[in-house]
């Protein structure tokens, strides 16, 4: 702070460099702290979108293995729902206690469908492609589940996403 001296006067204040000065500084500290927060903002949302998309892989992996598990082999029939979507994205089968059971992607949404209650159900969204892989060789009762899900976070130009795979071993004659 400087003191001038005018006609036995005290007047005290900032020069106008002074003022310019703390001006300069606090601009470049308020731009650091939104840098930091925007980064920490970025990664906070794409952090979110995994959880959510890998906590959507095993839940539905999960469900698609308990109700394969309990088909009878001679049932299983891997295919596509309609021409629109991939091939080997749906997979129908019936159970040794006579359910059957359909499990299909159409657009970017997982269906389940129980046939005998005439019920479809949406299990996920964000879905990016789901593969059944059932060879038709003899003896071979392992089914292959590949899951891909995408989920595009609020950030511009980031997304998310996960891949899962599962085998299942159907026993039931």
């Amino acid at each position: 702070m400087v003191t001038i001296t005018r006609s036995n006067k005290n007047i005290s204040g900032l020069t106008l460099v002074e003022v310019m000065v703390v001006v300069i500084i606090l601009g470049l500290i308020m731009t650091g702290v939104n840098y930091f927060l925007s980064s920490g903002l970025k990664f906070l949302r794409i952090n979110q979108a995994k959880m959510e998309i890998q906590r959507d892989a095993r839940r539905n992996l999960n469900l698609i293995n308990k109700k394969l598990r309990e088909a009878k082999k001679s049932t299983v029939v891997v295919d596509r729902y309609d021409t629109s979507q991939p091939p080997w994205s749906q997979i129908q089968f019936t159970t040794i206690e006579s359910e059957q059971y359909k499990f299909y992607q159409k657009g970017t949404k997982l269906y389940m469908s129980d046939v005998a209650r005439n019920s479809n159900q949406i299990i996920a969204e964000n879905l990016r492609h789901i593969t059944f892989c059932y060879p038709n060789l003899p003896n071979n009762e392992i089914i292959s589940i590949s899951l891909c899900f995408e989920m595009w976070t609020r950030t511009p130009n980031a997304r998310s996403l996960q891949l899962s795979v599962e085998k299942v071993r159907i026993m039931n004659e």
